[in-house]
């Protein structure tokens, strides 16, 4: 079921445009900044092209937030789509659909991210649309801006 709902984080990072943007298409630099706090990613599956395929794993580091929050059946998030755009130094655009049995977590969300040239420093920017209604808000926008704090740590490090 598709939803209106749209999430945005921004954050400034000091990394070219370029940087970041193959942070977000390599898959093994991926792997190390995604996750958000108190997660681990792992990637199964990664065809960084127009219309290439991913799957990716985000695991919960605590027992408690796996009954908790998650969203596939083995106890974490499982996440697969399709790369719709990539524009080099500009945007990464995903169709992203959660692997879940749970309705509240069914149809298909895009995250597409958007890098702003700011001259020593780049904005990124991350919109999620069409947010599945069992993802909070809250718990969503924390995800999103940890990411992004992890992205800034891995590019200034």
């Amino acid at each position: 079921m598709e939803t209106e709902r749209k999430d945005v984080a921004s954050k400034i990072i000091n990394a070219s445009v370029d940087e970041i943007y193959q942070a977000i298409i390599d898959p093994n630099a991926l792997a190390s900044w995604l996750a958000p706090k108190g997660m681990q990613a792992r990637i199964n599956q990664f065809e960084p092209w127009e219309g290439g395929r991913y799957q990716i794993t985000l695991s919960y580091n605590r027992p408690e937030d796996k009954e908790k929050f998650a969203k596939s059946s083995d106890g974490s998030d499982i996440t697969q789509g399709e790369f719709l755009k990539l524009l080099p130094g500009r945007q990464v655009s995903q169709s992203v659909e959660f692997v879940s049995e749970n309705p509240d977590f069914a149809g298909t969300m895009s995250m597409t991210y958007e890098l702003a040239n700011m001259g020593e420093a780049t904005l990124v920017t991350i919109t999620a649309e069409n947010v599945p209604k069992g993802i909070s808000p809250k718990d969503h926008l924390e995800g999103i801006n940890s990411t992004l704090e992890n992205l800034a740590q891995y590019l200034e490090d």
